[in-house]
């Protein structure tokens, strides 16, 4: 207790510092408030990050995206290889076009030692978020698992289903799935699973769903106010300075 009485003290007196502090989910929001820390709720920095517009990228509705994540191969148990397999292989069955698509060179490695990048074609994009971002909006259907901002780079694409699946094998943490992104599919009203056939039986009976329009396009615009409050402080403290525009 006095070991996280002195981590609370020093988080709320560092942090405490800043002029302007965002975060980005209702549960960070809570978070702050039990320990009496002031910050205003804003949205991630991705929900502006602007789709490419390229010729290269064609959309396809049958075409569904999965992004896997990268764990340490001593973590990752040969179910998680068959479960993969198995979500994979049920989308196929129900005439979707599977495509992984890696968000850093760490997923694609992964992929390969596992074997998994057998089973679709992988599209390499992961230095180009924002080729990522089109493709995304151009296909199907995305599926996160466990990639946080494959669920960010997806929900403004209000026409396209949107899940996460958690990831199955035994976290680190030792809990179901990543807190993260349970707090963002709460706050967006992105379906979650934990389990293939559940995900599976809810795509064969088009129970998949985008983002909450309503939700996603809230938090971009409460990030907008979060920025514009940033660009006020910085004005004013080069002002102060002596270096801003009343120099």
């Amino acid at each position: 207790r006095i070991a996280r009485r002195l981590d609370v003290d020093f988080l709320r007196t560092y942090l405490g510092a800043f002029d302007h502090l965002m975060v980005r989910t209702e549960r960070s929001l809570r978070v702050a408030g039990e320990i009496d820390l002031p910050v205003f709720l804003g949205g991630d920095w991705a929900l502006r990050l602007i789709a490419d517009t390229s010729p290269d990228e064609t959309p396809n509705p049958k075409r569904a995206i999965i992004v896997l994540r990268e764990f340490a191969l001593e973590i990752i148990p040969y179910t998680y290889v068959q479960k993969i397999e198995r979500l994979v292989l049920g989308l196929k069955e129900q005439g979707w076009e599977p495509v992984l698509l890696p968000f850093c060179p760490e997923d694609v490695r992964n992929a390969k030692e596992l074997g998994l990048d057998k089973l679709a074609p992988t599209w390499e994009h992961w230095w180009n978020p924002r080729r990522m971002k089109q493709i995304m909006a151009q296909s199907g259907l995305v599926i996160s698992v466990g990639r946080l901002h494959a669920v960010i780079f997806a929900a403004p694409s209000f026409d396209v289903p949107v899940c996460s699946l958690a990831p199955p094998l035994k976290l680190p943490s030792g809990k179901k799935s990543i807190s993260k992104i349970d707090s963002l599919c709460a706050d967006w009203d992105i379906d979650q699973f934990f389990d293939v056939e559940e995900l599976l039986a809810a795509a064969a009976e088009g129970r998949l769903r985008p983002a909450s329009r309503e939700k996603v396009t809230a938090a971009a615009q409460r990030l907008d106010e979060s920025i514009a409050q940033m660009k006020a402080i910085m004005s004013e403290r080069l002002e102060e300075k002596g270096l801003g525009p009343a120099a």
